[in-house]
């Protein structure tokens, strides 16, 4: 599932790793990336996430908990920074099932903040926004 490398940056770009890249919010970042001559790395396990979406650097399927597949990417790419996008954020389904998402986004974290530092990673962005547009019930 990737796109055609002759649209990729040149081999020289500097490389991020976009973990849930294939998501809405962060393909367009991903877009942004490859606008300014950098490869966008994406990593996503496509649970939520939509491998067409992935179009402007490579798309290397995993999870966040799967260490042997994220230290892979990370030694084949060598991304000098890390727009981590991987979390779930349906506000309802977190507060019927708050297991899965402590699970998702706690602990996928833990493990994307673990590999940083054995491969001496020291820059990461972030992202949680989807929460912000959340309407509460007023019942």
């Amino acid at each position: 599932m990737q796109s055609d490398a002759s649209m990729f940056p040149p081999d020289g770009a500097r490389k991020i790793l976009v973990t849930g890249g294939a998501g809405y919010i962060a393909s367009h970042a991903c877009k942004l990336l490859a606008a300014n001559g950098m490869l966008p790395v994406t990593f996503d396990n496509l649970v939520r996430g939509h491998g067409h979406a992935v179009k402007w650097g490579p798309l290397v399927l995993g999870d966040l908990e799967d260490r042997l597949k994220l230290d892979e990417a990370i030694k084949e790419y060598r991304p000098e920074a890390i727009i981590h996008f991987a979390a779930y954020t349906y506000v309802g389904e977190s507060v019927s099932d708050p297991a899965k998402y402590y699970k998702n986004n706690i602990v996928g974290t833990l493990a994307l903040l673990d590999a940083m530092q054995r491969t001496s990673i020291n820059i990461i962005v972030f992202s949680s926004s989807a929460a912000i547009y959340y309407r509460a019930s007023t019942s």
